[in-house]
């Protein structure tokens, strides 16, 4: 999006000044420009109206190669690339393909990565920086590891090729997301199947547990499949995914102390399976694979309370595409959704703003 005065006065500019055999005086390049603005006003009008705050980009990605095969489209993410060009990587996985492909913002195909340090890519995020570190969940070897932008491998957490339940030595059962905190805390939800249903938190710099919450079950606290996890940095929350339970639960980040719950069809069209947060706006975004949907919530006080849930605009996917996780670009609000259904999806929705 940009703001419609600049491009008014440039037209303004343009008019009188580079075209003088058009003859057009200062009242006709008046009448043009406000026409202009007449035009484009309407177009953000429309915007708003028809789509709510966000709609779907279909210009990006650009179109593949036809010889390329995509499919089973797991996570993606906004990274800082290491040029300091902003980057959206993918993950994917059941193809020939390499693991991770990597899109600049206009939607064209940079590279790939990840053929000999990646098994099976579940959930994916990246840490602010320049360049960024992209934490992801590797659920083919049960480990959670970090990437700097070029897919060279800097960390490895977890006891790879060994599920588990301990907690020392680490071990994971079916690892599936990755929050990362404002301290650089790393949070993992161990909960994409598997038998731990649990959240653990890690020290930014030892990688060791600071606390483990949950266990299999549906009371307070407890999960039936943790599918994804996101972090409310004005809060210092954490909302867990708790998909097989239909509801997004909120915790403390500090200590895991359990604060409320939203719940299907409450608060939610349907149950979630990935979650992110716009920080910066305070907006909430639900995938929820079942229902082919993608849901925004407005987080309304950094106080929660039971009636906060407000659920600002509802998107219908589309049939087959099974919205799994997100990425927000907090520089813009614009969301990428990853979709792993029978169609493969690499979708982004531009968050539509009062100017065109």
């Amino acid at each position: 999006s940009v703001a419609i005065e600049p491009i008014l006065v440039l037209l303004h500019f343009i008019l009188l000044n580079w075209w003088p055999g058009l003859g057009i005086g200062s009242a006709m390049a008046d009448s043009v420009v406000l026409l202009t603005a007449a035009v484009m006003v309407l177009l953000s009008a429309e915007c708003r109206a028809q789509h709510g705050r966000w709609q779907l980009d279909a210009t990006w990605p650009k179109p593949l190669p036809p010889t390329f095969n995509v499919s089973r489209v797991t996570a993606v993410a906004v990274v800082n690339g290491t040029t300091g060009e902003k980057e959206i990587h993918v993950a994917q996985r059941g193809t020939a393909e390499l693991p991770v492909m990597v899109f600049d913002t206009a939607g064209n195909l940079l590279r790939q990565w990840g053929a000999n340090n990646v098994s099976s890519i579940h959930g994916m995020k990246a840490q602010a920086g320049q360049p960024s570190t992209l934490w992801i969940t590797d659920a083919g070897d049960y480990t959670v590891k970090a990437f700097d932008p070029d897919g060279n491998l800097l960390v490895t957490v977890g006891t790879p090729g060994q599920p588990g339940g301990k907690l020392s030595p680490l071990q994971f059962s079916s690892p599936a997301d990755v929050a990362l905190t404002a301290g650089g805390n790393v949070v993992v939800s161990d909960g994409d199947g598997g038998n731990n249903n649990r959240v653990v938190a890690l020290y930014a710099e030892k990688l060791s547990v600071i606390y483990s919450l949950g266990h299999n079950g549906s009371a307070v606290g407890e999960f039936s499949s943790p599918h994804s996890v996101a972090y409310e940095e004005s809060a210092d929350r954490l909302w867990v995914a708790d998909r097989g339970n239909s509801r997004l639960q909120a915790f403390s980040a500090s200590n895991g102390t359990f604060e409320a719950e939203w719940t299907s069809p409450d608060c939610l069209p349907g149950p979630p399976w990935g979650v992110r947060i716009d920080n910066r706006r305070r907006h909430m975004f639900v995938a929820d694979g079942l229902n082919n949907g993608l849901y925004v919530l407005s987080l309304s006080s950094p106080y929660f309370n039971d009636t906060s849930c407000i659920l600002r605009q509802s998107i219908e996917v589309g049939a087959g595409c099974t919205p799994h996780e997100l990425a927000v670009d907090e520089d813009t609000g614009d969301v990428y959704l990853a979709g792993v259904g029978t169609v493969p999806t690499i979708q982004r929705y531009l968050y539509c703003h009062d100017t065109l």
